[in-house]
């Protein structure tokens, strides 16, 4: 069997065995760092899940909501161009600092006053601390993780911090829905809900004030050798229309569930969101908790299949799932089709991220998660930014859904055409290997 980069070869009938295995390996820095993202995960799905929705409620259109997050997406993309420098110049865990108090800031800003402007200022000041706080974040992780443990480490990681989500995204529904009830406001109820997500973030610094980061490898601009260019540049290309399709749907998965099912099938607006945030909240939650039990298996399904084809098997077949979605008849039916989709989908994504962390090298990995970081949001900003008016101009929802399946095939055939050489010469050289 082959022992793809980053992975120890495990045989079927000690899977278990292997997997708690590596776990129980991690150091207790290594255990911090994931706690952060738990928490996080948390804070920032209940605060993903009630934005649109409480940017509808106080009354800003579809373009409106577009501009806000098509803006921060843009603050996002030019910030991951300087931040191995801030890195560098300031250390990793300073970075960290600054990253996730600009997130926290950005969603008191939210609290502040219901204004266009500051919304935008919001979304801008989250955007540079997301941009700080990614490359970074994973940089670390990585250096903290032994080689033969990393897809491990990232596997766990995306599990805690999905599992963090799946909690965020409840009381993200839930919350509201009973101040509402109580309230009978459903603004004032979003308000105290962003107030109580703001608390929880803050535990990213605690975390990370008791995290031992070495700063180690100094971290170069974007001069790379000229191997890692190449590679990484179709890195970057996939992240690119992976983006490109996100930002015309993702974003907006609460809000058309909401409208599509719900707002037309109560008397008044409160009702309705107090109504319909619970169940589309659990639907959510349900397919991240799925979601965060595939990230423990994966490692396992890409030694078997390869890493590539299970990247993109996974992903095309989502595609169909998303594509069925807006001509559901019910919310259920809509519901169970964005479960399947949202698993698909995101499956792969630690081994993605593991797959390119072992094919640079060690000293240009910000700058490998710079670049696709900063290819994914320049997209992403573009078309979230123009999403609001195909949303607006889209009443039955099948433009913006066409769009991003779209982008989301073109994605998965140029991975196959870029890296699965690299998954065949790895195939040669263990079996060179095993001859000798």
């Amino acid at each position: 069997m082959q022992i793809k980069p980053g992975m120890e070869k495990i045989s079927n009938s000690k899977m278990l065995t292997g997997m708690f295995g590596a776990y129980s390996k991690f150091t207790i820095n290594v255990k911090l760092l994931i706690a952060l993202t738990f928490a996080g995960g948390i804070g920032g799905g209940m605060t993903w899940f009630m934005l649109t929705l409480y940017m509808q409620s106080v009354g800003f259109s579809f373009e409106n909501i577009g501009w806000i997050g098509g803006i921060g997406g843009i603050a996002t993309t030019l910030t991951y161009l300087i931040t191995p420098a801030v890195a560098n110049s300031f250390g990793k865990k300073n970075t960290l600092y600054a990253g996730y108090f600009l997130g926290i800031l950005s969603a008191v800003i939210l609290l502040i006053k219901v204004d266009l402007v500051l919304y935008i200022i919001s979304s801008i000041v989250g955007g540079i601390g997301s941009a700080l706080v990614g490359p970074t974040y994973i940089t670390v992780l990585s250096n903290m993780a032994d080689r033969k443990i990393g897809i491990y480490v990232f596997s766990f990681q995306s599990f805690s911090q999905q599992i963090g989500m799946s909690i965020g995204t409840i009381m993200g529904g839930v919350l509201p829905a009973g101040l509402t009830h109580l309230s009978g406001n459903v603004i004032i109820a979003f308000w105290w809900s962003i107030v109580l997500a703001v608390l929880i973030n803050t535990l990213q610094i605690v975390f990370l004030f008791f995290t031992n980061v070495e700063n180690g490898i100094k971290l170069h601009g974007f001069s790379l050798k000229m191997k890692d260019r190449i590679k990484i540049t179709k890195f970057g290309i996939t992240n690119m229309f992976i983006g490109l399709g996100a930002g015309f749907v993702i974003p907006w998965f609460p809000l058309f569930f909401t409208n599509k099912f719900f707002l037309s099938q109560y008397p008044d607006f409160n009702t309705a969101y107090a109504n319909a945030l619970p169940l589309v909240s659990l639907i959510m939650t349900i397919s991240s908790i799925i979601m965060s039990f595939s990230f423990l298996v994966a490692p396992f399904f890409a030694e078997r299949f390869g890493q590539v084809k299970l990247i993109v098997g996974s992903q095309l077949l989502s595609v169909l799932f998303l594509f069925l979605i807006p001509f559901a008849p019910a919310f259920l039916f809509a519901g169970t089709l964005y479960i399947i989709r949202t698993i698909l989908m995101m499956f792969s994504s630690p081994i993605a991220t593991a797959f390119m962390m072992s094919a640079v090298d060690p000293e240009d990995k910000t700058n490998a998660n710079s670049i696709t970081m900063f290819a994914w949001n320049a997209a992403w900003s573009v078309s979230y930014f123009s999403s609001g008016w195909i949303w607006a101009m889209s009443p039955d929802y099948l433009l913006p859904f066409a769009l991003c399946s779209v982008f989301y095939i073109t994605s998965s055939v140029l991975y196959f055409v870029f890296f699965i050489n690299i998954e065949r010469k790895e195939k040669i050289a263990e079996k060179t290997k095993r001859k000798e």
